[in-house]
């Protein structure tokens, strides 16, 4: 599955270039899972050759994944905060945590929508509590286009390093991507522990 996962995004990049990163980071901040690191990887490896060039390569880059990112915020700034207020408690949501993650990104500051860029699976979703919790939308936008600016840079940076061996990059990026999931699963399972321990003492 990866294997004609990284043939299709290399195929697009190949094929269409500029408009293909766009596309690509596009798609990967509307939360849908084609790996960034692949996108920009690849990216590198032509700019390594002379087919493309890095500065432009990461604007294009940063600009696919703000247009993303603001489609995902727009849709959850919408309809996400009602949704989870009715629909929640039935995965142990209340409104009371959705209270209590505004306050904690007011006083957090907006700088965790550009270090979250740097955090694979949260990076990807990270504009959809973005929009649920109405952040200022033009301190999510350029916190978003930064992060993933110097996210590109990184990556484009490693492409064009590793050249024809620019595939390695991936399975590295996965296994720290495999750490962060589980860290993720561990507050789940502590999330859901608090929340059934306190529902039990109101009955």
């Amino acid at each position: 599955m990866l294997t004609f996962i990284i043939n299709w995004i290399s195929g697009i990049l190949a094929d269409f270039s500029y408009a293909g990163v766009f596309f690509l980071m596009t798609v990967d901040s509307l939360n849908i899972p084609i790996p960034s690191e692949v996108v920009l990887a690849f990216t590198g490896f032509l700019v390594g050759r002379g087919e493309m060039n890095m500065h432009l390569s990461v604007l294009v880059a940063g600009l696919g994944g703000l247009f993303g990112s603001l489609v995902s915020y727009a849709i959850a700034y919408l309809g996400g905060r009602p949704l989870i207020e009715r629909y929640g408690k039935y995965l142990l949501i209340h409104r009371r945590d959705v209270d209590g993650a505004e306050k904690w990104l007011e006083r957090h500051g907006e700088l965790i929508f550009f270090f979250g860029r740097f955090i694979p699976v949260i990076r990807t979703f990270i504009s959809l509590p973005a929009g649920i919790l109405r952040a200022r939308l033009v301190p999510f936008a350029l916190y978003t286009f930064f992060g993933t600016v110097v996210w590109s840079y990184i990556f484009i940076a490693l492409g064009t390093y590793f050249g024809e061996r620019w595939s390695i990059i991936e399975p590295i990026t996965a296994r720290f991507q495999w750490v962060v999931i589980g860290m993720l699963a561990m507050a789940v399972v502590w999330y859901v522990h608090r929340h059934v321990k306190k529902r039990g003492r109101l009955i």
